[in-house]
């Protein structure tokens, strides 16, 4: 429905005598306006609201349905001959402002800000600031650690812009805040710049945008270019920001106040990364800043001596994009210092630095915010489609669906292990599996990343289903409906999807030049036996594991240095089959254990003194032809599955496929593999 402004909507009624009226309105009660103190008549609005995107008509009692900004390129004012009135309305956060000197008619459209509304859901400490702090919606608060130095209640506003997301990883950021319309003020969580001057010589007299720093992080110049050396996908999501920047005389721990000397006067420069406002700092505590009972330590974006010297900053001090005039001497640039002062030093000083950007608010968000599960933002791939990567990290990650949509899903089982005594590309490898589904707002699924065995300790499952051994299987990858540990039955029983792990490898000196025909690679339906070629008649390697039942092991063997090799294993829901000796890692002689799966793979047996390998596990697929559903009554001592592939939960796949370790499929790099060696992978792409 195309909407005409009329003069019904909104009259603002001016007294001659009134030059301008500037009004704030900071709700909407559709109430007469005291003629006398306004000299306003009338206060009738048309508001528009976006759901589902479409505008409809607001009829709530409140202008700013919590969450909403004005979108001011469609909302709109004309004068009484319905000529455009340019520039008359003006927002920030939860108030909106019409000025004008005749009388106008008015029409708003509302925006949801729904990155906020997202953050907003996952911050269960209550850091995110409920109102405008002063310029954006902003993380405040402190955390706290105990006397050992490990941190007892942190701010959930870890997100994770690569593969690399670990504690110290470089790819490890924390949004500092998010702006009305949705874009998020990030800056990366160890510092980039590990030290660094300022500028590279002490007596020049240089603004932020000349100097040494700012050419750096942006790429101009210099030996290191923060933003060229970002993936092109990341690049894509970063927006040209109007950094405002100003020498500052004076300090002031009062964030507002600061707030006002970096911007009074301040010169701006567009740019795609900076560093750290003063008030920045200042405002990670509440809106007023610090107060005088407050360790700096205690300020989630505060980085202390002892954490620099954790992450290798070799400096105590972390500089800002703000200068202090130069003296006879020298000029300087504020720094904050490793107790949390602030302190302007010369700019040839080598300090620290982490780079701070604002990310596009037309992104797709998922994850919890925690150091555990930190925020993703969906990257585009070659199609233009918005991706979620998952590597592998020991732990499951949470996705929450952003959007309605379909969503393909593609998962890559892990390989087994290639004991030191293995020829090179003897184990099993991981499978693939994909499918397209649909998935709503809030919906939120599990992603559990097979592993490929660490080397720590044979004896205990792999990561998702690999099996103990001397070589160990791979876990699969999949993804459920519950979470909790990986080997919980109910969540084993949740799963949607799962691509089988491929078995523990084959023993060095029994393994011809076609190693393919040996090793026990994750399945399709079924996984793949191993095989052993000591002696053809008598086959020792597990074999593979099917929709209702897991792998057979090896012909029992037993051996005068592993007597108790006869008790076995086989494979079963979800984790791969084992020899009992395997789980005593006492025992050197052990056997190579059966891939994660569906069903896990049987393992290999020990004869004497080498091992046979072990077999791979089944993948299975909601609504794929073939696969046996587990039925929701199931027990872990009584499992029964039904003759339908659709998993009990109604969730069912689309477009699928499925390819066995031994066939060539996607690789997650791009390009193509026979099977993938290494820890699982995972990726979560929106297609529609």
């Amino acid at each position: 429905m195309k909407l005409k402004y009329r003069k019904f909507l909104i009259t603002i009624l001016l007294i001659i005598e009134i030059f301008m009226v500037n009004l704030t309105y900071q709700s909407f009660l559709h109430k007469e306006i005291n003629k006398e103190e306004n000299k306003i008549t009338n206060k009738q609005f048309a508001m528009f609201i976006k759901e589902n995107d479409k505008y409809v008509e607001y009829k709530g009692d409140s202008v700013f349905p919590k969450g909403y900004y004005v979108n001011k390129s469609l909302s709109k004012c004309v004068d009484e001959n319905d000529n455009p009135v340019e520039n008359a309305i003006s927002s920030l956060g939860n108030s909106v402002t019409i000025t004008s000197n005749k009388t106008i008619y008015c029409t708003l459209y509302f925006d949801k800000n729904e990155i906020l509304e997202y953050l907003r859901n996952k911050d269960t400490k209550g850091a995110l600031s409920e109102d405008i702090a002063i310029d954006m919606y902003r993380y405040q608060g402190i955390y706290a650690k105990d006397e050992n130095e490990n941190v007892t209640n942190d701010v959930e506003n870890y997100i994770c812009l690569g593969d690399d997301c670990t504690e110290y990883g470089k790819d490890l950021y924390r949004i500092i805040g998010v702006t009305e319309t949705g874009e998020l003020k990030v800056i990366k969580k160890i510092p980039s710049l590990l030290s660094y001057s300022w500028h590279v010589n002490r007596l020049d007299d240089v603004d932020w945008p000349d100097s040494n720093l700012f050419h750096m992080l942006n790429g101009s110049t210099g030996n290191y270019l923060f933003y060229n050396e970002l993936d092109s996908s990341l690049q894509e999501k970063i927006v040209i920001h109007t950094w405002h920047y100003n020498k500052i005389f004076t300090t002031s721990y009062d964030a507002k106040e600061m707030y006002n000397i970096e911007m009074n006067g301040s010169k701006t420069v567009n740019a795609y990364v900076g560093l750290l406002h003063l008030y920045d700092y200042l405002l990670s505590y509440s809106t007023n800043g610090p107060n005088d009972n407050e360790e700096a330590s205690t300020s989630w974006l505060f980085l202390g001596n002892n954490q620099l010297e954790q992450e290798k900053a070799y400096a105590n001090y972390e500089w800002t994009l703000e200068r202090y005039p130069c003296d006879s001497e020298k000029c300087f640039a504020y720094d904050i210092t490793s107790n949390g002062d602030f302190m302007m030093n010369g700019l040839t000083n080598n300090y620290a630095g982490r780079p701070v950007f604002y990310l596009s608010s037309d992104i797709l968000i998922t994850g919890e915010g925690t150091l555990a599960e930190p925020f993703k933002i969906g990257l585009e791939d070659e199609n233009g489609n918005e991706t979620f990567e998952y590597p592998f990290k020991g732990n499951y990650e949470t996705f929450t669906v952003f959007k309605d949509g379909t969503y393909k899903i593609e998962l890559w089982g892990a390989s087994g292990n290639e004991n030191y005594n293995s020829r090179v590309d003897s184990a099993g490898r991981g499978a693939y599996t994909k499918g397209s589904i649909e998935l709503k707002k809030d919906d939120k699924l599990y992603v559990y990343v097979g592993e490929n065995y660490n080397g720590i300790d044979h004896a205990k499952f792999i990561f998702n289903g690999g099996g103990p051994g001397e070589s160990p299987g791979g876990g699969a990858t999949d993804v459920r409906l519950e979470n909790g540990e990986w080997d919980n039955f109910n969540g084993l029983k949740s799963r949607i999807m799962v691509a089988a792990g491929g078995g523990g490898s084959v023993y060095l000196y029994y393994i011809d030049e076609n190693a393919d025909n040996q090793r026990g690679d994750g399945g399709t339906l079924n996984g793949i036996d191993a095989h052993w070629l000591c002696d053809a008649s008598f086959n020792y390697s597990g074999h593979g594991a099917g929709q209702t039942s897991g792998g057979e092991p090896g012909e029992a063997f037993k051996s005068a240095l592993d007597p108790v090799k006869t008790a076995t294993m086989v494979g079963k829901f979800g984790q791969g089959g084992y020899s009992q000796s395997a789980r005593d890692s006492s025992i050197y002689y052990t056997s190579s254990g059966g891939g994660g799966g569906y069903y896990g793979g049987g393992h290999g047996n020990h004869p004497g003194g080498s091992w046979s390998g072990g077999g791979g596990g089944s993948s299975y697929i909601s609504g794929y032809e073939g696969c046996k559903a587990i039925t929701k009554e199931s027990t872990e001592s009584n499992i029964n599955h039904s003759d339908s592939p659709d998993h009990y939960s109604g969730k069912v796949f689309s477009d699928s496929v499925m390819i066995a370790g031994n066939d060539t499929m996607p690789n997650y790099n791009g390009g193509t593999m026979v099977g993938n060696t290494g820890n699982g992978y995972a990726r979560i792409t929106k297609i529609k």
